[in-house]
Parts: structure tokens; C-alpha cells; sequence
């Protein structure tokens, strides 16, 4: 018979891998993280995968709300396709919608 003095030996790996990782939590909390608060824009560019661009047409679209593709051009950007390129991407993320207007 024998005795085993050294009970590490008898650990599993899994166990040994959520011990190491609960020591490093410890270790974790004891030290203070800082983590920066993304700016809205950072969201919208990160998570739906918009452009400068983009996130400034849906910037427009909130402010005049009910403005038709043109209107928006002459607030935004002179070259009308890059607002409607915009548009385009802002109602595939389900950010916006199109309406449409009765003319009298």
C-alpha cells in the first residue's frame, strides 16, 4: 500500500482548467478594469456595420423625420446616390423604412 501526499495529481484536466480560471478571476477582481463606454456611433458602425456616411444619413432621417431621398440629399451630401447608397443599408439593418407620399 501506498499514500499519496500530492493530491494534485488526482485532479481531472477540466478541473484543473476551472480552478486556473476561477485563480484568474480572483486575480481579476483584485485588480480594477477599465473598460471605455463605446460612443453611439461606435454601436451603430460596430453592430450593424454602418459607415461615417451612414450613420450621418440616419442622423438626418431622425432629425427631419418624413424627408423624401432629396431632401435629405440637400441636407447631407450634394451627390444624391451615396444618400439613396445610404437609405439602402439603413432599411436592410431594419434601422429605417420607406414610406410613401400622396402627391395632390
Amino acid at each position: 500500500m501506498s499514500s499519496r501526499t500530492d493530491l494534485s495529481s488526482d485532479i481531472s484536466p477540466d478541473n484543473q482548467a476551472e480552478r486556473g480560471i476561477a485563480r484568474r478571476a480572483a486575480e481579476a477582481d483584485e485588480t480594477e478594469i477599465s473598460v471605455k463606454k463605446p460612443t453611439r456611433e461606435e454601436v451603430l458602425q460596430t453592430v450593424f456595420g454602418l459607415g461615417v456616411q451612414d450613420v450621418r444619413t440616419y442622423d438626418a432621417v431622425v432629425e427631419i423625420t418624413g424627408a423624401t431621398a432629396s431632401e435629405l440629399s440637400d441636407h447631407l451630401d450634394p451627390d444624391r446616390s451615396n444618400v439613396n447608397r445610404s437609405l439602402k443599408r439603413l432599411r436592410e439593418t431594419g434601422l429605417v423604412t420607406r414610406g410613401r407620399r400622396l402627391l395632390d
